[in-house]
């Protein structure tokens, strides 16, 4: 990473520090996620406070010294305003967000993640969100090779056909065919054909699943999410709380 550089990069999360500093957690697109330090944003005056944000996608201008990065200069590009508008949306901003935070780390150049969460912020401004985190889900954990494979099977790595019956299999540890593990869970033929299409189903195209899908699809996707993490998310949580009008603990 050289001394000084310019990225566009999504804010995830912002913490303050002192009487006027803000901490700020970054992914950006070239240097994947990062920590900065920007020096005086929450003084009234400043021009670079209102970018440095929770999710709002910005041009950063950092500097590298010996004692951690620093961000010099933000502009904010898309705040996502209708997010902050919108409750279900932000929750389902946050919950892609907290996934992050979880899941990767300092160092690494991310574009594909940079892209897909992107993407995912911008989709969450607009039409039915309650379908993008765990289609989100599926995508990260593959882009981060977290993920079994969705479309050849575990047992002999064959490209499943669209009319087999798909299982998930604890004996191979991932999907495979209801003939190589008859002990396996089944899934639905609809779960099983949004899983061998997940990776090129941009956000747009999502459709508005059924109540009785969209619960087999979320306990997939916490199945697999359980077994990476080994907690689970926080924001589910709240928003179920929020919904039931109970006040998260």
């Amino acid at each position: 990473m050289p001394k000084s550089w310019t990225d566009e990069a999504i804010v995830l999360r912002t913490y303050n520090v002192g009487e006027t500093d803000r901490f700020c957690l970054l992914l950006t697109e070239k240097y994947g996620r990062i920590a900065a330090r920007a020096n005086g944003v929450r003084r009234l005056l400043s021009r670079r406070g209102s970018g440095l944000l929770p999710l709002h996608r910005v041009a950063v201008v950092c500097e590298l010294h010996s004692f951690g990065c620093t961000a010099v200069s933000a502009s904010c590009l898309d705040a996502h305003t209708q997010i902050w508008k919108n409750p279900a949306a932000f929750a389902c901003a946050e919950q892609g967000i907290e996934l992050i935070l979880q899941l990767t780390e300092e160092g690494p150049p991310m574009p594909n993640v940079y892209r897909l969460t992107s993407d995912f912020l911008t989709a969450c401004s607009f039409a039915q969100v309650q379908s993008f985190p765990p289609i989100f889900t599926l995508k990260l954990l593959s882009i981060l090779g977290l993920c079994p494979s969705l479309t050849h099977s575990s047992a002999d790595h064959r490209p499943f056909s669209p009319h087999e019956q798909i299982v998930l299999s604890r004996r191979f540890g991932g999907l495979t065919t209801l003939g190589d593990d008859p002990t396996g869970i089944r899934l639905s033929m609809p779960l099983a054909h949004v899983l061998r299409h997940c990776a090129e189903l941009p956000f747009v195209d999502i459709p508005a699943f059924s109540d009785i899908f969209l619960d087999e699809l979320l306990r997939f996707v916490q199945g697999l999410l359980g077994s990476q993490l080994g907690v689970s998310l926080k924001v589910p949580c709240v928003r179920r709380s929020m919904s039931s009008a109970v006040t998260p603990i």
